[in-house]
This record gives C-alpha cells, sequence and structure tokens, in this order.
C-alpha cells in the first residue's frame, strides 16, 4: 500500500520535529531563557515560542518600549526547517516621524524611498525580512 509509506514517513518526520522542538527549547532553558509557548496563535505552526532577552518598559500610554527578542517557529508544512524571527519595532518617536512625512509635499515618496533603501540594505547582509503593520502596508 504506497499510501501507508508516505504515511509513515510523514509519521517519521514529525516525531523528529517534535523532538527538535524538545532540545531547542530545552537547550534555550539550559541558557537561561524561557520561551513563552504561543503555538495557539498561530495556525501555521507546529510550535511558536517567544523568547525576551531584554524585557522593556512600559510607557504611560500602556505600550511596552525598548523590549528585545525573538520567535521560534516549527511549521506545520516545513518539517525540517525553524524558523528564528528576530523582533525590530520603531520608537514612537520614529513612527510618528515617518507618518508625518506623508503629509508633506511628496511625502509618500519619500516613505517609498526610505522603504525601498531599508530593503535593499536588509538584502545587502542577506536578511531576510518581511514587514508587518505600518511599513508593510
Amino acid at each position: 500500500m504506497p499510501g501507508n509509506s508516505n504515511s509513515s514517513d510523514r509519521d517519521t518526520r514529525l516525531a523528529k520535529q517534535q523532538e527538535m522542538i524538545e532540545k531547542v527549547v530545552n537547550w534555550l532553558k539550559e541558557e537561561g531563557v524561557s520561551p513563552q509557548d504561543l503555538t495557539h496563535r498561530r495556525k501555521d505552526a507546529r510550535y511558536f515560542g517567544r523568547v525576551v532577552t531584554k524585557q522593556g518598559r512600559k510607557t504611560e500610554d500602556g505600550r511596552i518600549e525598548g523590549e528585545e527578542g525573538f520567535h521560534i517557529i516549527f511549521s506545520n508544512t516545513k518539517l525540517d526547517s525553524l524558523t528564528i524571527q528576530e523582533l525590530i519595532a520603531m520608537k514612537m518617536e520614529d513612527q510618528q516621524s515617518y507618518a508625518s512625512i506623508a503629509r508633506t509635499q511628496d511625502g509618500i515618496l519619500k516613505q517609498n524611498k526610505f522603504y525601498l533603501d531599508l530593503q535593499l540594505a536588509l538584502h545587502q547582509k542577506s536578511v531576510f525580512f518581511s514587514f508587518e503593520g505600518a511599513l508593510g502596508n
């Protein structure tokens, strides 16, 4: 039965992935950081963990600034890979400055140039990236 070998292969790969998830989580704990399991937030992930490496501070309006960390993602579909995402957030002042550019003459062009320059710089450093939020629109 050919279908059984495909199922068996996938089961083996799932078991290996689970073993790798456990190794990574245990290694992080040994290094003194505890990943927060947020798998329930990602339907595309078999495991989605959040690691905070530097605690931020709460601002007057309730936001947290200055927090640093990364996400660890083991995909449901790419059973032989692991994704680590570093999160970089612009300070509120920088976000407001970027947004205010749009209100100037040629503002949208200036925003697009900033965005493209940033993309180019990341490509030149061989960084795989995606933008979410205001820049990604």
